[in-house]
């Protein structure tokens, strides 16, 4: 499914926005851009301060919102129930709890994906 994480190389770090994540309580903050109904489920890249995701699924029915919760899920080796649409139900713009995790897990796993 799309780019996995893998172990980061010996290459400089992908340098991340500032507000693309933000510890919160027991987990963490994510702004994603979501393009439904892309050619293919992946990383894109980094728009803003918003991680850019395409999702072969279309923004209905949540079709989109559940796609982006298992990639999300899949992409940071956490449980679907982890990930938590805080934001942004029908718009391409969300804000995603990540429940339990360790925010520099996460911006290793997002560098070693945009790398």
């Amino acid at each position: 499914m799309g780019k996995a994480p893998g172990h980061p190389q010996a290459s400089t770090p992908v340098n991340l926005p500032p507000g693309l994540l933000q510890p919160q309580g027991t987990g963490c903050l994510l702004r994603v851009k979501v393009i439904p109904k892309g050619k293919k489920l992946s990383v894109v890249g980094v728009l803003g301060d918003s991680l850019k995701v395409s999702l072969t699924a279309a923004a209905e029915r949540g079709e989109a919102n559940r796609q982006l919760q298992e990639f999300l899920a899949e992409l940071l080796g956490i449980p679907s129930s982890s990930v938590v649409l805080k934001a942004g139900l029908t718009s391409r713009n969300k804000l995603v709890f990540l429940a339990g995790v360790d925010p520099e897990r996460v911006l290793q796993s997002l560098q070693a994906v945009l790398g």
